[in-house]
């Protein structure tokens, strides 16, 4: 059977994301992006960035934007080429946020559940992504219409299974960050969420053919 062949690979791994908003507002209060990578130009590893709007950072005593992760170039590379050009993701400024060594652990039965948990230091933050409504596979052949890599200047085509939640919690040092997920069923009664694990995601970098002259 033939085959599509697409290089070079740029990422394959896990990416759930996670979005919360403050009670009856659109304004995001905290939010989560995981990566467990099992291939990149940088290696394996997990990278978890963590948002906090100023109410939470206050109240738990933490700096607005920070990365976590167990191999720091690859933290600074997914920072840099994919997650701050997300859509919403540009303003919480992690590219210039610090990086803090930090080690994971991961439980998950994707019929109910996906849990995070990072130490870091004196930091214990928990990540919960659970009550799973919807899952399909999703493929994009030029994700957002580029807009991606360290100038914003590059193309990926994006495949991944997606499942979406209806709730997310965020602790850390057991105490709980304020803020719910958005969700919502349209008319055609499909499913969407802020909260939501991707799997089995993989980014392939590209250049779009331009027309010939």
């Amino acid at each position: 059977m033939d085959s599509e062949r697409l290089k070079p690979i740029a990422f394959c791994g896990e990416n759930p994301v996670m979005e919360l908003f403050s009670p009856g507002t659109e304004t995001i209060s905290a939010a989560a992006s995981y990566w467990h990578c099992t291939y990149s130009p940088y290696g394996e590893g997990q990278v978890l960035l963590l948002y906090l709007d100023a109410a939470n950072a206050t109240a738990l005593g933490q700096p607005n934007a920070v990365i976590y992760a167990d191999n720091e170039p690859l933290a600074r590379y997914l920072t840099n080429t994919f997650n701050q050009h997300f859509d919403g993701w540009k303003p919480f400024g992690f590219n210039k946020a610090a990086v803090r060594e930090a080690l994971f652990t991961k439980e998950s039965d994707m019929r109910q559940f996906y849990k995070v948990t990072c130490r870091a230091d004196k930091t214990i933050i928990d990540v919960l992504w659970s009550d799973i409504r919807s899952s399909d596979y999703r493929s994009y052949s030029d994700i957002n219409g580029g807009g991606f890599g360290a100038a914003a200047d590059e193309h990926f085509h994006v495949s991944h299974s997606l499942f979406l939640c209806g709730q997310g919690h965020i602790t850390l040092n057991q105490q709980p960050i304020i803020g719910t997920g958005y969700t919502h069923t349209l008319p055609d009664d499909r499913f969407t969420s802020s909260v939501f694990v991707a799997l089995a995601e993989t980014w392939i970098k590209f250049m779009p053919q331009r027309d010939k002259i």
